[in-house]
């Protein structure tokens, strides 16, 4: 099953979503909004993707939160990133243990692929 994590008015992420449908992919939408990862969810993404590919420091909650001014470590940015889920890179595509952040058609079109 394919997940797609998110927010529902992301631009981004509602591409994707359409992207998806579009070519025919059945998944389960999650809205970080509604539905916050937990700790550990989100320790695992870290884990599969990195956390520099999974914290979003052009986002404006990084810049509400003042942190480019700031020089956190990599367990405080995990801390941040479980209390302040808007600073995930939206959307994440999940296919069973594969990851992929930041929505590009080209790219998902091969992920997928490699996936099936």
């Amino acid at each position: 099953m394919l997940y797609v994590i998110g927010l529902q008015n992301c631009d981004k992420t509602r591409a994707a979503r359409k992207w998806l449908e579009k070519q025919g992919f059945e998944y389960e939408f999650v809205d970080i909004n509604k539905e916050p990862l937990t700790e550990s969810e989100l320790k695992e993404l870290i884990h599969k993707v990195g956390l520099d590919v999974l914290l979003n420091k052009r986002s404006r909650t990084w810049r509400e939160l003042g942190l480019s001014d700031k020089n956190p470590n990599d367990r405080e940015l995990t801390n941040i990133m479980k209390d302040h889920q808007k600073l995930i890179q939206r959307p994440v595509l999940i296919d069973d243990e594969a990851v992929i952040v930041g929505f590009d058609g080209d790219a998902w079109s091969s992920f997928l692929q490699e996936e099936a």
